[in-house]
């Protein structure tokens, strides 16, 4: 949805992530794969100025809530030490730049913090 009057745009966000932990050897016992699963929604704002070109920069900021389902050991890395993942609802910020290139197609960098957990996601896709 776009403004008539500014050159912000409102948007709304879905994504989902999978990531894995190969078994880890410690101190001779092999502990078993570890996955973690995200999804999430998000909704925000873009700022893209320079209307009537092809090629145009934008920011974007964001909020929603991720969920995270996790399987397996946690390992030293996580809160809890040796144990197993818990699932859990948190709130998102996401604030990243990107570029559209033409009408419908653009290419986008994003930092997304969930509590303790950061990424940095490159997308390439298109506005509907």
């Amino acid at each position: 949805l776009k403004s008539a009057s500014l050159p912000l745009v409102f948007r709304a966000d879905l994504s989902a992530s999978r990531f894995t932990q190969q078994p880890l050897t410690n101190a001779g016992l092999v502990a078993g794969d570890a996955s973690l699963l995200h999804v999430g929604g998000a909704v925000g704002f873009e700022w893209v100025p320079g209307a009537g070109r092809s090629v145009r920069p934008y920011l974007t900021v964001s909020g929603g809530v991720y969920r995270f389902q996790g399987s397996g050991p946690a390992g030293t890395n996580g809160d809890i030490t040796n144990g197993v993942f818990a699932s859990t609802n948190d709130v998102a910020l996401l604030a990243g730049a990107g570029v559209r290139l033409g009408q419908r197609l653009f290419l986008e960098a994003r930092m997304v913090t969930v509590g303790d957990f950061q990424t940095i996601p490159v997308v390439v896709g298109v506005h509907f």
